[in-house]
Order: C-alpha cells, then structure tokens, then sequence
C-alpha cells in the first residue's frame, strides 16, 4: 500500500488486490474491477464491492457499496457489517 498526502488529504492506493475466495466468479471479477476505487468497509477496513439494486421501485438500477464478505450471525467478526454507501 503506498500513502499520498496532499493538501490534509491522505488517499490509499491499493496496489495488490486479491478478491477473497468466499466470492463466486463472477463477484471475484466485479471485485477486482473495483477495488482500487472502492471505499473500505469500516469495521474490517477492506474494498467493499459494489453491487445493484434490482428490486423495483425508485432506487432500480441504482449502484451502493456494501462489506465484500458473505451474510453471517449477529456479532460474528467473519461476517458482513452493516456498511452501505450509495455510488455517487
């Protein structure tokens, strides 16, 4: 990981992503497309990866980010916390 500071800004760029192998293929690819612009989860401090609405209503087709790992109990550390973004 290489740090930039610039300004009072501090931008981290990730230079060796490896999707985890909890991931389909398919998530796997779409992982590694965005990681390197993706925000990191605040609990486990990874790229989240972005998925899609599909549901219909008003938000259909819009793009969020969301923690990379898989669903799991409450209180478990290996699984997905409750971080959401909506792509701007």
């Amino acid at each position: 990981m290489t740090l930039f500071v610039c300004r009072d800004v501090t931008l981290f760029v990730r230079r060796d992503v490896k999707a985890p192998r909890y991931l389909s293929d398919k998530e796997q690819r779409a992982y590694l497309a965005t990681a390197r612009e993706a925000p990191l989860c605040r609990e486990h401090r990874e790229p989240a990866i972005q998925r899609t609405v599909l549901k219909p209503g008003p938000n259909i087709g819009r793009k969020f980010w969301v923690c990379p790992r898989p669903n799991g109990a409450v209180g478990d550390p290996t699984a997905r916390c409750n971080f959401f973004q909506w792509v701007i």
